[in-house]
């Protein structure tokens, strides 16, 4: 038997033991992607305030454009989603569009590119985490 074939039976059985240690009565778990009212409303809340610093940062980190030219942010959306995990229960999608802008003159300024972003952060241990 190949070295790489004799491991697949361990990992297997490895991967079965965290499914099964992991897994929760269907009762005392949030159905992924489904959100109810009471804590979700706080944590959608600290998530919004947590967007708003995450921009603030990528606006004050932004790296120069090429060419001479300047990176700007436009406004960004928020989505929160249950994953029915109990050691990660939300995970929240930050979007955004990052516009790569270029001038020819001070006041001639045109957008080059814009590129579509979305950053998926995790709400663990009563914060959200990159």
């Amino acid at each position: 038997m190949k070295p790489l074939f004799r491991f697949v039976p361990m990992l297997l059985c490895t991967l079965a033991a965290l499914a099964g240690a992991g897994a929760a009565s269907a009762d005392a778990r949030q159905a992924p992607g489904a959100l109810s009212t009471g804590a979700d409303a706080q944590v959608e809340q600290a998530f919004d305030q947590f967007a708003r610093q995450w921009m603030e940062k990528v606006k004050r980190n932004a790296i120069p454009a090429p060419n001479g030219g300047r990176r700007e942010y436009a406004d960004y959306s928020i989505e929160l989603r249950a994953t029915g995990q109990s050691s990660a229960p939300y995970v929240g999608l930050l979007r955004y569009t990052e516009n790569l802008v270029e001038c020819s003159a001070p006041s001639q300024c045109a957008t080059t590119t814009a590129i579509p972003v979305t950053e998926i952060f995790r709400f663990q241990s009563g914060r959200w985490v990159y």
